[in-house]
């Protein structure tokens, strides 16, 4: 990732990464992301199960969707 070599210059990046994505978050750990917080996702009514976030790797923002 070469946006990485920028960002090592005081600059930061906020990623935010399903739970569930293994995957996502082990190929951020090794380009030297943390983790510094949790959220939960909700629903209210029935739940759809028509979500695939095994293929989401990150979102610009939780509040985005």
């Amino acid at each position: 990732m070469k946006c990485t070599e920028t960002l090592r210059r005081n600059k930061k990046l906020y990623v935010c990464v399903p739970a569930v994505n293994r995957a996502a978050r082990e190929i951020l750990q090794d380009f030297g992301f943390r983790q510094y917080s949790k959220s939960v996702r909700m629903y209210f009514g029935e739940k759809l199960e028509t979500e695939r976030v095994d293929g989401v790797f990150a979102i610009g923002g939780p509040e985005k969707g």
